[in-house]
């Protein structure tokens, strides 16, 4: 559990759009901080909340608070120490990556129980040092409370809206965090069109056998790119998607389709590729480049038989 003060709202703007958070030197040199620090381990959660009330009171009165912001994340690492700039404030060398699974805002102290109240206003008392807290529970019922949000809602009424609006999870908790952002980035870009067009073949056909495909890759992707439409196209199962999952497909900076060194170099893949090769990738456009191009030199280049 980490405090964030109204002052920092900056800080946490940019921990969120570049997935990373830090804490001052001289904030883990104080009160076993650099202990907890060095027994968090990729998989556990960091709860950051933003804007409460006034901490400098009794034990226990944060219980009924209220945040201005809750974000919920997973570490991607261990904590590691780093000087290069990201914050205009000050260096914040000790640092997690984090996979922002949940962000929500005006969120009352029994969504997380007085526990994590209370860990959350030591953490405010001691310059946003991370306080150790068993909050699974206040996760889950943070993800319960947006689970079931109906995508039949999510219509893209204005096609430079790009930006998936998502005041929820990216993810849910069952016994693990599976994507729940996938059903609604598909009704948002796709509507509800019974038949699609693949993005690669150009084949158009049943819904069902299209999947919502990030062109860059999920678990590399920001919180912002991930549900970025831009990022989004729709490949078939009929071997367009995993081809350029794995990198035999990848599509050039003139949005043409190409086979990779790992596909011409297998014969099996000759007939799958063929189909695709040349042609114009129609979801390629000037905000989609920088994710092609990412594909592109991340996965295409590297991709092996």
């Amino acid at each position: 559990m980490v405090y964030v003060p109204a002052r920092s709202q900056g800080n946490l703007d940019i921990g969120i759009q570049q997935s990373i958070w830090g804490w001052r030197s001289e904030t883990v040199d104080r009160g076993g901080t650099k202990q907890v620090l060095e027994s968090l381990r990729a998989g556990d959660y960091l709860m950051l909340g933003h804007q409460g009330p006034n901490p400098r009171v009794l034990p226990g009165r944060w219980a009924d608070a209220s945040l201005e912001k809750l974000v919920v994340a997973r570490l991607s690492g261990a904590v590691y120490q780093d000087t290069a700039p990201v914050w205009p404030d000050d260096v914040y060398p000790h640092r997690v990556r984090l996979d922002i699974l949940e962000i929500q805002e005006n969120v009352k102290g029994h969504m997380l129980g007085p526990g994590a109240m209370e860990a959350l206003r030591l953490s405010a008392n001691k310059q946003g040092a991370p306080v150790l807290q068993q909050a699974l529970d206040a996760v889950d019922l943070l993800i319960d409370s947006t689970a079931g949000e109906a995508a039949d809602s999510d219509t893209l009424d204005d096609p430079a809206d790009r930006y998936l609006d998502i005041d929820g999870a990216l993810d849910q908790r069952a016994r693990t965090f599976i994507r729940r952002e996938q059903q609604r980035l598909r009704a948002k870009k796709f509507g509800k069109a019974k038949r699609l067009q693949c993005a690669l073949c150009r084949r158009i056909l049943p819904s069902q056998v299209i999947h919502t495909a990030h062109i860059k890759r999920r678990r590399d992707c920001s919180f912002d790119e991930r549900r970025d439409l831009a990022n989004i196209m729709a490949a078939c199962v009929l071997g367009c998607d995993v081809l350029f999952e794995y990198g035999y497909l990848y599509v050039g900076d003139d949005g043409t389709i190409h086979a990779s060194a790992a596909a011409e170099s297998e014969p099996g893949l000759e007939e799958a590729v063929a189909r695709t090769l040349r042609q114009d990738c129609t979801e390629f456009n000037e905000d989609s480049r920088p994710y092609f191009a990412w594909h592109r030199e991340h996965v295409a280049r590297k991709a092996h038989p």
